[in-house]
């Protein structure tokens, strides 16, 4: 019962984890490359699409895990609006997507918590 109630939050996650993980190698090859003669920067966007899934009510599940194939296929990669790496805004990227992984893995634990406590009856004081 308790994988039925998780499946969409646990999906969601999932999805959101694997986006800020295409997002952070993105970045890295950004960066990596930005003093090659030509190379012109890419972006991943998924914020959107994850909304857009979530508000789809009872097919969510189905609808974050075509997200997940999209972002798993690179599908959610395109170019920038730069023509050149702005190395400073990789780096402020970079941080921001750590900032939202680490939310989301302490959004995940205290789920956790909050099932354990539900199905165990356990009161934290």
């Amino acid at each position: 019962m308790s994988g039925v109630l998780l499946s969409p939050v646990k999906t969601a996650a999932e999805v959101a984890l694997d986006a800020l993980a295409l997002e952070q190698k993105q970045i890295a090859n950004n960066i990596a490359n930005s003093n090659t003669p030509g190379f012109k920067p890419a972006h991943v966007s998924f914020e959107q699409a994850i909304a857009q899934a979530l508000q789809q009510g009872d097919g969510s599940v189905d609808q974050l895990q075509r997200l997940k194939q999209d972002i798993a296929s690179g599908a959610l990669t395109g170019k920038s609006q730069f023509s050149e790496v702005q190395v400073d805004l990789e780096m402020a990227k970079l941080n921001e997507v750590v900032l939202h992984y680490q939310a989301i893995l302490e959004g995940m634990a205290k789920y956790g918590s909050l099932n354990k406590m539900a199905i165990s009856g356990e009161v934290s004081r």
